[in-house]
């Protein structure tokens, strides 16, 4: 068991150390209109580690769609949809 815990901090480690804050974005109106070959949506563990191994070869784009952290106090996250009419005020 500990090998197994072990094994998948050290993935953990290197596969986050491939990526740097060049490569984040969180606009999306700099992804828009560009072309990918791959969709990965969860930039968990197994997401990241199919990203870092796809982007191995080169010529493969590769987007990682991760949903970001919770904003208890964000308005415009609506979790009860009879709440939506909030955001515009009704």
């Amino acid at each position: 068991m500990k090998f197994v815990v072990l094994t998948s901090t050290l993935a953990s480690i290197a596969v986050a150390q491939a990526y740097t804050a060049a490569d984040l974005l969180s606009d999306t109106k700099i992804v828009a209109g560009r072309t990918v070959d791959y969709i990965i949506a969860r930039g968990d563990l197994t997401g990241l580690t199919v990203a870092a191994k796809l982007t191995e070869n080169p010529n493969i784009n590769v987007l990682v769609i991760e949903k970001g952290f919770y904003e208890l106090n964000n308005r415009l996250i609506i979790e009860n949809r009879n709440d939506y009419g909030l955001i515009f005020g009704s």
